[in-house]
């Protein structure tokens, strides 16, 4: 998806457009929302807000700039590195959580006084696990039944 954002604002600045884009990742973990991208451990839980527009969004999560495939890369492995990552008797590397990828698209046409604001979300859903094949007891319980909500 990034590489086709990234080539369609190269084809726009040919008409005089500019795009900023920034990105935040966070995984829903046994119903607790943390920031994948938080450098700090001190602000990794985070709460889902609304806005008096009515707009829901993340309070306090860490965005990361983005210009490139590279970025994106990089933003793509510092996540997966502190992902909920767990063995079942299902699956040996099993995801123990939701996440969102989310970019923020800012574009600005100055001959055409222009401006746009966007968001896509990406979502990557944990697999169901049925609790009897799972084998799942202890914490590996409790995070098959959040999952499984």
């Amino acid at each position: 998806s990034m590489e086709q954002i990234i080539a369609a604002s190269s084809r726009m600045e040919q008409q005089g457009w500019q795009f900023d884009f920034q990105a935040s990742f966070v995984e829903i973990y046994n119903e607790q929302v943390r920031d994948l991208l938080r450098k700090d451990k001190s602000g990794e839980k985070c709460d889902i807000k609304r806005s008096a527009k009515g707009k829901t969004f993340v309070h306090g999560v860490e965005k990361m700039d983005m210009k490139c495939m590279e970025d994106v890369s990089n933003i793509m492995r510092i996540a997966a590195s502190k992902r909920a990552v767990g063995c079942t008797a299902m699956n040996s590397v099993s995801s123990r959580s939701h996440s969102v990828f989310t970019i923020f698209i800012h574009g600005k046409c100055e001959q055409h006084n222009k401006r746009i604001i966007g968001a896509l979300n990406l979502c990557d859903l944990a697999g169901s696990e049925r609790l009897a094949r799972s084998k799942a007891t202890g914490a590996a319980l409790k995070e098959t039944q959040a999952i499984n909500k």
